[in-house]
Order: structure tokens, then sequence, then C-alpha cells
């Protein structure tokens, strides 16, 4: 949970709309995107995202 105060959604290195990906996606499936996110940011614990 400390490491969401150093990168937030909307804190992330990289800009670039995550949390419209993250919406257009979650509205499919989850699981999936969970996957995405575990690989595409190692930084956040899967557990941190909804």
């Amino acid at each position: 949970m400390r490491r969401s105060s150093e990168t937030g959604f909307q804190g992330f290195r990289r800009p670039f709309p995550f949390s419209a990906l993250l919406l257009h996606h979650t509205a499919k499936e989850r699981k999936p995107v969970s996957m995405f996110i575990k690989n595409s940011t190692q930084n956040i614990p899967a557990s941190s995202f909804p």
C-alpha cells in the first residue's frame, strides 16, 4: 500500500491514458486486465487493483 503513494493511477511514470485503458478493458474482462497490469507494472502489487 505504500507504493500507491509513490505511483498512483494517474501518477504513472509513463504518460499514457491508463485509467481509460483500464476502464475499457475492465468492462469486458477483469482477469486479463490484472495480468496485463501485473506484467506492465511490476512495481505495484495486483492486490492494489480492484
